[in-house]
Parts: structure tokens; sequence; C-alpha cells
């Protein structure tokens, strides 16, 4: 995965199943170890670091893929990595 853009989209929920929020970002993954976990480089030189668990992670489809939050644009993502968060109900 390593050198391949990455379109991450986190859902982030209560026990009772309420959403909270959902975050969606993209950018080349850097390295992949279990001691650091997915460690993603964004365009604007941010660092994201995720989980070392490749169970979210899928081979995109060829397409354009528009980020909810912001309306940007993704053309053709190598992974998609989607999670769902749950936090405890305040």
């Amino acid at each position: 995965m390593t050198g391949k853009r990455l379109l991450v989209g986190l859902t982030i929920v209560r026990y009772s199943g309420e959403v909270i929020r959902q975050v969606q970002y993209h950018g080349i993954v850097e390295r992949v170890t279990y001691e650091d976990g997915i460690v993603i480089l964004l365009a604007d030189g941010t660092v994201k670091t995720l989980p070392p668990d490749l169970r979210g992670i899928q081979r995109a489809e060829p397409g354009i893929y528009t980020l909810r939050s912001t309306g940007e644009e993704v053309r053709d993502p190598d992974y998609l990595y989607s999670w769902t968060i749950t936090q405890p109900d305040a």
C-alpha cells in the first residue's frame, strides 16, 4: 500500500446508534507497520495515523469520489478505508 492513494471515511456514532459526525480525507500512504499504524500524508502536509488494522480497507473502483464534508472530488483513489467508531453516550 505504500505510495498508494487512500480515501478514508470515518463515522463516529454513540452506543445508541446516533451519528455524531463523519470525517473524510485522503492522502498518500507513507508506511504501514504494526508499531506506527497506517501513516498517511495529506496534500496540505498533515500526517494522519490510523490503527494497523487492514480489515476496513478495500480496493477502490475507478471513478470520482466526492467528499461529503467539503465537496472535494477525489479521482481514482487506489484504496478505500472505512470504519465506524462507537463512543459512549453522554
